[in-house]
């Protein structure tokens, strides 16, 4: 089962910090409740930005997976 995240994924919208900062809370709050999160169809300008910050490393220790968007 999965949900989008709505703001990444408007047509017209930007990706921003707000964006990285929302998928942090969404895997924090996954870990505390023993889930895992798993992204599909990233944005490329998303991508970029977890690995500007940084989190990525921290985001993939294990419980976070980012699927590429090929389309």
């Amino acid at each position: 089962m999965g949900w989008p995240l709505p703001s990444a994924t408007a047509a017209g919208s930007r990706v921003d910090l707000a964006h990285v900062g929302e998928l942090c809370r969404l895997v924090l709050l996954a870990r505390r409740t023993g889930c895992r999160v798993a992204i599909e169809s990233v944005p490329g300008e998303l991508q970029e930005l977890v690995a500007l910050t940084g989190v990525g490393d921290v985001l993939s220790a294990g419980q976070y997976d980012v699927g590429r968007d090929d389309a």
